[in-house]
């Protein structure tokens, strides 16, 4: 769907990321070739994803892939880069989508970090990552017992496998020892890594089971 300077596709939930990655990527190097004709210079843009189940109204999609578009556009994103193009996406699984508007803006650049945290995830407990996003969600409230569960992950984690998780945390501007983001520490790039985690074993599945069952409007 076309409309001005606005562009919304819908595909399956676990190709938007990499659909997204390779429009910004495209536009980017497109408007840079004809930066004659634009000032000097290429142009950047900015997207936001909505991951819903297949029946979800497309009106309310359309506004929250709106929505992560134009946080996209405002919150400094990992990486830094203000002059970059950017992505932020939600995951909504209830019609309540209005509850929970976190989530990380992704500068383009960063994207292959995001891929790699989400490699290293993959290699942890994933049912304690769970929990303990959920003691994130809780707030200060809970924020020692959240302090607490993070140290008894590491604890049980293969050591190499947790250097390197840690590893990729620093790289994408978390502290490794809380999982938070340094500054501001009131969330963590955790929460869009579970969503491809969980994406990524949704797609492995075979085509009986629940795959398919989500798509993006972007």
């Amino acid at each position: 769907m076309l409309g001005g300077d606005d562009l919304t596709v819908i595909v399956r939930a676990n190709e938007a990321l990499a659909f997204v990655e390779t429009w910004l990527r495209s536009f980017e190097q497109e408007t840079y070739s004809r930066r004659q004709h634009l000032g000097g210079a290429g142009l950047h843009a900015g997207a936001g994803i909505a991951m819903v189940n297949r029946g979800y109204p497309f009106s309310m999609a359309y506004e929250i892939a709106e929505d992560a578009c134009r946080a996209a556009k405002k919150i400094e994103p990992v990486g830094k880069r203000r002059d970059a193009s950017a992505l932020r996406f939600r995951r909504i699984t209830t019609a309540l989508a209005d509850e929970d508007r976190k989530g990380t803006t992704w500068e383009l650049g960063s994207i292959k970090g995001l891929r790699t945290l989400v490699e290293a995830v993959e290699a942890l407990p994933r049912g304690t990552m769970r929990s303990w996003l959920g003691l994130v969600d809780a707030g200060e409230a809970r924020e020692a017992e959240r302090n607490a569960l993070w140290e008894r992950a590491r604890e049980v984690t293969e050591k190499k496998k947790w250097e390197a998780f840690a590893a990729v945390l620093g790289a994408v501007g978390a502290n490794p020892k809380t999982g938070m983001f340094n500054a501001p520490a009131t969330d963590t790039p955790l929460r869009d890594a579970l969503v491809l985690v969980h994406l990524g074993r949704t797609r492995r599945k075979p085509k009986s089971s629940a795959q398919g069952k989500e798509e993006a409007r972007s």
